[in-house]
């Protein structure tokens, strides 16, 4: 059975549904010198671990981080009795 440990490292949850849910955390300036503002958002991988509960794995500044740990997730699910580490946010 695989498991993973949240990015925190306080959990240890068995595999499940994983999907990424986009936050929008704010909105900041353009920086083409304008007035105008863009949101900016945080990338939480989740996991299910029934029908109706999940669990936050842990949480990146980007959609590509995010869907690099996926895809690292992915190629783990092929091996049987593995913990896997989730990464801490690069800055």
């Amino acid at each position: 059975m695989l498991s993973i440990r949240t990015q925190d490292r306080m959990r240890l949850v068995p595999y499940g549904y994983v999907y990424i849910e986009q936050n929008e955390l704010g909105r900041r300036f353009k920086t083409n010198g304008t007035n105008e503002t863009e949101p900016f958002y945080s990338y939480d991988l989740h996991i299910y671990v029934d029908k109706v509960i999940s669990i936050e794995l842990g949480t990146y500044a980007t959609k590509e981080r995010a869907l690099e740990v996926l895809d690292s997730i992915t190629a783990v699910v092929m091996l049987e009795d593995l913990v896997y580490q989730m990464p801490k946010e690069e800055k």
